[in-house]
């Protein structure tokens, strides 16, 4: 009786854990982002006979830089080289890799894979071909229990190509117990919605207040750093019909004296005042800028 009794503990102590962990607000973090403007930074890199991952002047967006696979117009027969990144995700339910690519290689035979480490290294994806200059981007999930991501580049002895290129790699997981405000927004009066995010030269804000008390004047719109400076002032950018629809607010990446502001994440938040005081509800959004 005492044994079953302390399965069944053992079991529904199981259950609550699990109930526990779902009832847990999640929120999309950046967990690392690179557009390999320092590159290898950041990487470990190895490979045989001395061939190894470089930067090279062939980007995605500007500063036009990116991970290659070789420094010279083409790649050399018989490389196997991998660039690789260290990652935790243990306080995540969920994660996804972004990323651009470029591959110019003889199909088939000469390839670049993403892997991840779990308890071996599992291929995520993988590409070989000749699509010319052009960029694409691809999106990967990333098991929680994964330690470690690498970009592994192999070549046999026979064709070769000008070359695989990566760019701009994000790492986005939904963290326990994290609580973006904009959730609040079911039953608090402020909405807003920024696409695209990750962005690089406009990003597109939509504002709505579903409680027709509010005015325009009450309502303020702010882009801060992350160390909480203030940098930009939308607020002039509302209008009128903020109660009524959504109104499209472009931000183009600077500040309020027109400087461009360098890749990284900022906060996006609109503020309900009273007497020019915050009133308690604010919706709050992070953007990643890329270039």
């Amino acid at each position: 009786m005492t044994i079953l009794l302390t399965g069944f503990i053992k079991k529904s102590m199981k259950y609550l854990i699990l109930l526990f962990f779902l009832s847990q607000p999640l929120m999309t973090e950046p967990i690392f982002y690179d557009d390999m403007t320092n590159f290898p930074d950041g990487w470990t890199l190895y490979g045989n006979y001395g061939f190894h991952w470089v930067m090279r002047p062939e980007g995605h967006s500007s500063p036009w830089c990116s991970a290659a696979c070789c420094s010279t117009d083409y790649y050399s027969h018989g490389e196997d080289i991998y660039m690789e990144r260290s990652i935790d995700l243990s306080n995540c339910l969920s994660a996804s890799l972004s990323f651009w690519w470029m591959v110019m290689t003889e199909a088939t035979y000469d390839f670049v894979e993403l892997q991840y480490y779990t308890s071996s290294w599992i291929g995520a994806w993988r590409e070989s071909g000749n699509y010319g200059y052009s960029w694409f981007q691809r999106t990967v999930d990333i098991p929680v229990d994964a330690t470690a991501i690498r970009f592994w580049f192999w070549s046999d002895y026979s064709a070769y190509g000008h070359g695989v290129f990566i760019d701009d790699v994000l790492l986005d997981a939904a963290i326990i117990g994290i609580e973006e405000s904009n959730r609040r927004s079911i039953i608090e009066p402020l909405v807003i919605h920024i696409f695209p995010n990750p962005f690089s030269d406009r990003m597109n804000i939509q504002c709505r207040v579903q409680d027709a008390q509010w005015e325009t004047a009450d309502i303020s719109l702010w882009v801060f750093d992350v160390s909480g400076k203030k940098i930009k002032d939308l607020s002039k950018e509302l209008t009128s019909g903020i109660l009524s629809h959504s109104p499209e607010v472009f931000w183009y990446g600077d500040d309020d004296t027109g400087r461009k502001l360098p890749a990284g994440v900022y906060i996006c938040q609109l503020i309900l005042n009273s007497a020019g005081k915050t009133n308690g509800f604010t919706a709050t959004k992070k953007i990643i800028k890329l270039k």
